[in-house]
């Protein structure tokens, strides 16, 4: 019975997540949803919906009284397996938590030294991760450096990172890439550089076991500039009418995303990565052939042909990295043709549904 019940739970996580819980072949998924939830607290939580809710609506669906309910997803909020808004009067609200952004990340930020927990984690995060990254529509979606942006352009809608952070609500917090801060062959890139905010920073908070630290928006901006210098590419969770919750600045060696990427889909275009509204473009009558913009691209989009940089077009996903690193400016990033730049989802909802479509439609 039990059984059941949790695949029942399987299901709504998968509901959840952009990148889907799917059943695998050693029901690890299973495994990790039963270390996480008791049989009473599974019952209560599959009333829970992408949508928040308010502990009146919740507890008229479950039958639970209001109180006692408040307590168990108080519980489970603290734990970081469901997410809660709380509005400008105090009065909460709860909705469920995707695997993956979500609750992948504060259970090891949180219970990193549960070993157990750890290898469930990332037993589940591997078996999913390939047909997870199969999908038009990326989980995030690529912001430029600032300044490479040409001048005589207006910024595309959700192009502005500095526009966005400053926009964004608060508390935000910065944090040490979660992909990097324990791998043990990582890169040398700068480990603070993870930003959340809003209702996803306040849950560090809350949980008094701050893996971050809080900032103001002059020093978030100045870590972009950090990450920037660095040679990482600054990445969101791809919707428009929500809040910002939370930007990454990755790279193509330690970045779950986009390592996976990369490696599972070498060709073609970069999968679960949506381009910014650029791409590059190279003068090869200026390029003198040094060949640092290859080495700083972090999805393989230049290669080196008769002693000039070449752009593969379908890889540029237009963080415009390259073009901070070219000497002699032959590198610029241009305006995409309308047709060629992705339709963002307008919220959490239809990423999660227009991913699974995507996924339906290729089974």
């Amino acid at each position: 019975m039990n059984d059941d019940l949790y695949r029942k739970l399987r299901e709504w996580m998968h509901n959840a997540t952009p990148m889907g819980f799917r059943e695998t072949d050693r029901a690890a998924e299973l495994e990790l949803l039963k270390y996480l939830f008791t049989p009473a607290e599974a019952r209560l939580v599959l009333h829970l919906t992408v949508d928040i809710q308010t502990l009146e609506t919740l507890a008229q669906s479950s039958g639970e009284k209001t109180g006692e309910l408040e307590t168990v997803l108080d519980h489970l909020y603290l734990q970081g397996v469901i997410r809660r808004h709380t509005d400008s009067k105090g009065k909460k609200g709860y909705a469920t938590l995707a695997f993956l952004p979500g609750i992948m990340e504060n259970l090891l930020f949180l219970r990193g030294n549960d070993k157990k927990l750890v290898s469930l984690v990332f037993q589940v995060f591997k078996d999913n991760r390939r047909p997870s990254f199969n999908v038009e529509t990326g989980s995030t979606r690529t912001v430029p450096v600032g300044y490479t942006i040409p001048s005589e352009s207006t910024a595309a809608p959700y192009q502005d990172i500095a526009e966005m952070v400053r926009k964004a609500p608060e508390p935000i917090l910065v944090f040490p890439c979660h992909c990097r801060k324990d791998k043990e062959d990582r890169c040398n890139a700068p480990l603070e550089v993870c930003l959340a905010f809003g209702d996803h920073a306040q849950f560090y908070l809350d949980t008094g076991n701050v893996a971050g630290r809080r900032i103001n928006v002059a020093e978030a901006l100045r870590i972009l500039q950090t990450a920037e210098a660095a040679g990482l590419i600054h990445q969101f969770i791809n919707y428009t009418d929500d809040d910002l919750s939370w930007l990454c600045n990755c790279c193509g060696c330690c970045c779950i995303n986009l390592s996976a990427s990369v490696k599972f889909y070498p060709e073609g275009p970069v999968k679960n990565i949506d381009p910014s509204a650029y791409i590059a473009a190279v003068d090869v009558d200026n390029c003198t052939g040094c060949g640092g913009c290859i080495d700083h691209c972090q999805t393989h989009a230049l290669e080196m042909k008769n002693n000039v940089a070449v752009l593969k077009t379908e890889r540029c996903i237009g963080c415009g990295q390259c073009v901070t690193k070219c000497p002699v400016d032959a590198i610029q990033l241009l305006k995409r043709e309308a047709d060629q730049i992705p339709r963002p989802p307008k919220n959490w909802r239809e990423l999660i549904n227009r991913q699974h479509e995507e996924r339906l439609a290729r089974s």
